[in-house]
């Protein structure tokens, strides 16, 4: 008996202004939303755990995007390089190598 929408959104912060947005019903996964989400060459995202499939990521670096999110608890990665944290509120900085079933191929940082 509820209803919503939630709005995907693609912000380019040197515009100033969100360059793709795409609305879906709240019932919609946020899984199946992004496969419909463009991605821009070099663009940044910051997304929540349900952005974290492994084809999505793998979209994202192979066009060059880095991207911030909150990992799932049973992702599995592996700690390249560990960075001095910078900045209010970031606990870890860490270059990783985000693992999917038995194949590793992503690189990324958390």
């Amino acid at each position: 008996n509820k209803s919503g929408v939630k709005i995907h959104t693609v912000y380019d912060p040197n515009a100033d202004t969100p360059i793709y947005f795409e609305i879906t019903d709240a019932r919609v996964s946020d899984g199946r939303a992004i496969s419909q989400l463009s991605v821009f060459q070099g663009t940044t995202y910051v997304f929540d755990r349900a952005y974290n499939g492994g084809a999505w990521l793998e979209k994202l670096v192979n066009e060059g995007c880095l991207f911030v999110g909150r990992m799932k608890k049973d992702m599995n990665y592996k700690v390249t390089k560990s960075l001095p944290p910078k900045g209010v509120g970031v606990v870890r900085d860490e270059k990783i190598e985000v693992c999917y079933k038995t194949r590793s191929y992503l690189k990324g940082r958390t």
